[in-house]
């Protein structure tokens, strides 16, 4: 686990520093956690080192508001 000092932005918002985290599809069971919308990494996207990312509550928020950001692109 590392701070990355990088900005995420969708439109006119944007985050502050974030925590970034490179894992595989076993991530969540392997550390308990559930999906609260969407959908974790599959093992093709990992293998092909795919360009995909799953947010957090926090940074879901900052960028979409109430919207799920599902399928959204960010720079």
């Amino acid at each position: 686990m590392a701070l990355i000092d990088i900005r995420v932005s969708h439109g006119d918002h944007s985050t502050r520093s974030l925590f970034v985290f490179g894992t595989n599809e076993h991530y969540l069971t392997t550390h308990g956690y559930d999906m609260a919308r969407g959908r974790f990494f599959t093992p093709e996207e990992v293998e092909r080192r795919s360009n995909v990312v799953v947010l957090g509550k926090d940074t879901r928020e900052t960028l979409f508001k109430d919207a799920s950001g599902l399928g959204r692109s960010c720079t």
